[in-house]
């Protein structure tokens, strides 16, 4: 097992493994490997034994789709490599549509890298029902839950790279349920390693246009409940958006549905374009100040290329609200992100940490009827891995 990229949650932090029990977070430390490490990551963990590894894909028209299926395929090793593939449909009328051809490419560059190695399964996931509701994130989630791959495979890889925001939000949480509620099932049982794989490229990301956004938010299964409890509709509401350009339409509808008493921005900060947090504030001024009365000392900053910095930053402040408010019984917490994936990942793990120390927790996410890109756009992007459940984290007792 290479622990290489092993890094604790509080940048300096020089405190010896063994002393893991006391951190007040479950992930810290925390493995969190970019670009050439998550190449040379591959190369020793695929060597130490026989790997048998599923990857969980979303089939769409993102040129970095099979980004993180090449790493992890030319590292060799022994074992089988399998594919779930999710070929998610936004409807007749998506302008995702209009980029088949890219879509098509990407099937046959899979193909290309696989190379016989193992089966690819498709699974076709409706993004709306019948009666036009979202059905999605729930429809993904079944597919993962059906397939119990954790009974069949070492390492399960989701790559989130060409995965709508509620798809991977809603894959991700349940493959790591399932490893986490077999290992209290059986303890002792051999770890299942969760891997997290994004192609990102926030330049090119911006370039993507959401089609048509939806008129009301869509809870992500599993982090919704806690949102439409009576039981909980007394007590103080908070809400953490993670800022992302171009999307006041899905800001007012959160706020609108969520109705919070208290706002927590998260800004990118730093990130590749060091003036990025800067923008976000003059784009959104008018909401942030005059609309939602966001104090100045609310605003949370988190490294854009470090899920795990965000995690840290909107769980210790969910924790600090919950002890601030102790006296009236706590504050339901929403999450929303609109801005990278690698920043959503950070805001999943820390509503997932929340959720299992029932802390009244949910993520809303405003949907869209389709997504296209500009016609010459490229990604210049650098694959980053997450390390979020399995072997690295078994000598270690979590909260």
């Amino acid at each position: 097992m290479d622990c290489a990229g092993l890094r604790y949650a509080a940048e300096g932090d020089d405190r010896a493994m063994n002393e893991f029990a006391g951190s007040p977070f479950r992930w810290d430390p925390y493995v969190l490997l970019r670009e050439d490490e998550v190449t040379a990551f591959w190369r020793s963990h695929a060597s130490e034994t026989e790997r048998n590894i599923a990857f969980v894909l979303g089939w769409g028209f993102d040129p970095r789709m099979c980004d993180g299926v090449r790493a992890v395929l030319d590292a060799g090793g022994k074992g089988r490599r399998d594919c779930l593939l999710l070929d998610y449909d936004e409807g007749k009328q998506s302008v995702s549509l209009g980029h088949d051809d890219r879509k098509q490419a990407n099937r046959t560059e899979l193909d290309r890298v696989l190379k016989g190695r193992g089966t690819v399964a498709v699974h076709a996931v409706a993004m709306l029902n019948a009666e036009g509701r979202r059905t999605g994130a729930r429809q993904a989630q079944k597919v993962v839950y059906d397939a119990n791959l954790p009974a069949a495979y070492t390492d399960i890889v989701v790559d989130v790279s060409a995965m709508p925001r509620a798809l991977f939000l809603s894959v991700v949480l349940a493959a790591l349920r399932m490893i986490d509620e077999r290992e209290q099932k059986t303890p002792g049982v051999a770890p299942v390693n969760l891997h997290v794989l994004a192609s990102e490229d926030p330049g090119f990301d911006a370039q993507i246009t959401e089609d048509a956004p939806d008129e009301h938010p869509s809870p992500i299964p599993g982090l919704a409940s806690d949102l439409s409890q009576d039981s909980k509709s007394h007590l103080p509401r908070l809400w953490i958006p993670i800022l992302g350009e171009r999307k006041p339409h899905q800001l007012r509808r959160v706020f609108e549905a969520f109705r919070p008493s208290e706002v927590c921005p998260v800004l990118p900060s730093p990130a590749r374009n060091p003036r990025r947090a800067d923008a976000l504030i003059h784009e959104y001024r008018e909401l942030l100040f005059d609309q939602y009365r966001v104090e100045p000392a609310n605003f949370l900053y988190a490294d854009e290329q470090n899920p795990f910095e965000a995690y840290r930053q909107i769980r210790a402040s969910i924790r600090r609200y919950n002890r601030s408010l102790q006296p009236l019984g706590g504050c339901t917490t929403c999450v929303s992100a609109f801005s990278s994936k690698l920043l959503s990942l950070g805001a999943l793990l820390a509503c997932y940490e929340a959720k299992q120390q029932n802390e009244p927790i949910g993520i809303l996410h405003v949907e869209a009827a389709g997504h296209s890109i500009q016609a010459n756009a490229a990604p210049n992007p650098k694959l980053n891995q997450l390390w979020i459940a399995g072997e690295c984290y078994r000598p270690f007792s979590t909260p």
